[in-house]
């Protein structure tokens, strides 16, 4: 599904009143670096990505208890890593959430994009990963790992080149902002998903596949 200007505009008020400014500032900023990535990555959907950026964190705010209330009555499967990852909860309890609440941008890309936001997913699409980029890497992220992803990103995608260099570039991306997350999460030795290990790992996998299609083309 496509939305208008003026259905995204809309959306934008309803999502502001629903979180501080602070999270509406990051909100839009992830909606920026989504759509700019979308533009140059294989010509993605971008009204249906900016949604899902609008929407990524629209229960993000909620308290832990607040979070398996809406577990409970949306009766959503949860693993004990989950669990054991409160912090990404949210990114389960968005769906259906947004089905409940704004059900006009309930649409399967937006609904997808949000579920893996946190942890990712190993067959995430480019779409999904889009999201998954722009999360870690929009301008109100000024940790240096962001920024320094964030300026190698663009510049990768800046450069003149095939749609298949720019997913490259994405899929790179991917691998290096979850390294840092890691990193990060072993350094306050805090528990790792294993799905994001395992995101991780199909990524690296999927950069290696693309970089042998690269190089077969210059030969060609």
């Amino acid at each position: 599904m496509r939305f208008t200007d003026n259905e995204l505009n809309s959306l934008r008020l309803a999502v502001k009143d629903k979180l501080s400014p602070r999270r509406y500032n990051h909100t839009l900023g992830v909606e920026r670096a989504a759509a700019m990535i979308a533009e140059k990555c294989a010509k993605e959907p971008i009204s249906e990505i900016r949604a899902a950026a609008l929407l990524h964190d629209i229960t993000k705010e909620f308290s832990h208890e607040e979070q398996l209330v809406l577990i409970e009555k949306y009766q959503i499967k949860v693993t004990e890593s989950d669990l054991m990852s409160p912090e990404t909860l949210h990114a389960l309890t968005a769906s259906p959430y947004i089905i409940e609440n704004y059900p006009h941008f309930a649409d399967e890309l937006v609904l997808s994009a949000i579920s893996c936001h946190t942890v990712g997913r190993p067959d995430m699409d480019v779409a999904e990963a889009i999201i998954f980029v722009a999360d870690f890497i929009e301008e109100g992220r000024t940790y240096d790992v962001s920024v320094r992803l964030r300026e190698k990103l663009y510049s990768e995608l800046d450069k003149s080149g095939s749609i298949l260099n720019m997913v490259l570039a994405l899929c790179c991306a991917v691998i290096e902002s979850i390294t840092c997350t890691v990193s990060h999460l072993e350094e306050q030795s805090m528990f790792v998903h294993p799905v994001t290990l395992l995101t991780r790992d199909a990524f690296i996998k999927r950069r290696d596949e693309i970089l042998r299609l690269v190089d077969s083309g210059k030969r060609t």
